[in-house]
């Protein structure tokens, strides 16, 4: 399983925007993408997608002091397609508390579909149903 792991670092430029002295905390962007071509089955993908999460917030707030909170994306690229399967916003404090990502996760239901991970859900389609453009055709002839 491949990672690239890219960041958007904001906490630099808000620390050197700092007001009155203090520095100014913000949000660490952290997204990951993961390679699901090999992976056929989507709860172990599930499962790959938290360890990599957890241990992709543990690495951020070990080497960037100043970030609180951190925001994560888990993508997922299938087939020529990248989709998010899991997204979750972390404060430290939290962290430290609850070390685990499947606290504050979010996950895509339509991902699943999308991947082709599950066939599209079927909808049953009544056929319409016919009336007669006069409702009340007896009364017509009556009215002859």
């Amino acid at each position: 399983m491949a990672i690239d792991i890219s960041r958007v670092c904001l906490g630099s430029l808000v620390a050197f925007l700092s007001l009155g002295g203090l520095p100014v905390s913000a949000a660490e962007r952290v997204s990951v993408t993961l390679q699901g071509d090999q992976v056929q089955n989507y709860s172990r993908l599930l499962e790959q997608a938290v360890a990599v999460g957890n241990s992709a917030i543990a690495t951020t707030f070990a080497t960037h002091p100043a970030a609180d909170p951190i925001e994560l994306t888990i993508l997922l690229s299938r087939n020529g397609q990248i989709l998010p399967i899991l997204m979750a916003e972390v404060s430290r404090t939290d962290w430290q508390q609850q070390p685990d990502v499947q606290n504050w996760a979010r996950y895509s239901n339509s991902v699943r579909i999308l991947l082709g991970y599950a066939p599209p859900v079927q909808v049953a389609v009544r056929p319409p149903v016919r009336r007669p453009i006069i409702e009340n055709s007896d009364r017509i002839d009556e009215l002859d």
